[in-house]
């Protein structure tokens, strides 16, 4: 189940920035729960950069394989994880008035 309230969304981020959540937490959702909110308060451009760093930290601290040279030539996160990324940061353009930072 996602967070739902802002306490709540920031004790996830918390853990996942910590690699402490529990990998039945990472979900789909929660990949684009933590892209949004990095987009809401970092922009774009950072967002990726962020998710990009915090993904791979994630991934080895909850046991999961760290990449191969071929691999970390794809791009991280996914182009599917951009594109929703760029939804978001579109959506927060024409969002009036506007949203306050997250964190």
């Amino acid at each position: 189940m996602l967070p739902v309230t802002e306490h709540e969304i920031d004790e996830f981020i918390v853990a996942f920035e910590q690699g402490t959540l529990p990998k039945e937490r990472w979900t789909h959702g929660a990949h684009l729960l933590t892209g949004a909110c990095y987009v809401h308060g970092l922009g774009e451009s950072a967002a990726i950069d962020k998710m990009r760093l915090c993904v791979r930290r994630y991934n080895e601290a909850v046991g999961g394989k760290i990449p191969t040279r071929a691999a970390i030539t794809r791009p991280s996160p996914s182009p599917g994880s951009r594109c929703w990324q760029g939804c978001v940061a579109n959506r927060r353009r024409w969002t009036a008035p506007p949203l306050q930072p997250w964190r």
